[in-house]
C-alpha cells in the first residue's frame, strides 16, 4: 500500500477526532451526563458518526466521493461543536475545549478536503 499524502493524511486524522468527539457527545446524550445535549440531536449526531465512518475509508483510497463526504461530516459537526456555543451554551467556559477543538477539526477537514481538490492528490 501506498502512503497517503499530507493532505489526506490531515483530512483522515481530522474525520477520526471527530468521529471520537460526536461519539463522546452521543454517549452523553444516552447517559445524561451534563451538559446534555437535546435529545433531538441524537438522530443527527448518529447520522454524522455513520456518514464519517463511511467516509474515512474513501479518503484513504484517494476516491473523490471522499472529499466531499468530508465536506459534509464536517458541515453536519458544526451544530454540535461549533462556534456560536459560545454564544448559546449556558456555561460557555464549560463548554470551551470542545468548542476549541471542535471548530479546528470542522475547519481541517474542510479546508483539506477542497484543497486537495487543486492538487493532484
Amino acid at each position: 500500500m501506498t502512503a497517503l499524502t499530507k493532505s489526506r493524511q490531515l483530512l483522515v486524522s481530522c474525520l477520526v477526532g471527530i468521529l471520537a468527539m460526536n461519539g463522546v457527545v452521543l454517549g452523553a446524550l444516552f447517559n445524561q451526563a451534563p451538559p446534555v445535549p437535546p435529545a433531538e440531536f441524537g438522530p443527527f449526531i448518529g447520522a454524522t458518526l455513520a456518514l464519517a465512518a463511511a467516509v474515512i475509508p474513501l479518503c484513504v483510497l484517494g476516491h473523490p466521493a471522499g472529499r466531499i463526504g468530508a465536506v459534509l461530516v464536517g458541515l453536519m459537526s458544526v451544530p454540535t461543536m461549533g462556534p456560536h456555543k459560545f454564544f448559546l451554551a449556558p456555561q460557555p467556559l464549560v463548554h470551551a475545549p470542545v468548542i476549541l477543538v471542535g471548530t479546528l477539526l470542522v475547519v481541517t477537514v474542510v479546508w483539506a478536503a477542497v484543497s486537495g481538490w487543486h492538487r493532484a492528490d
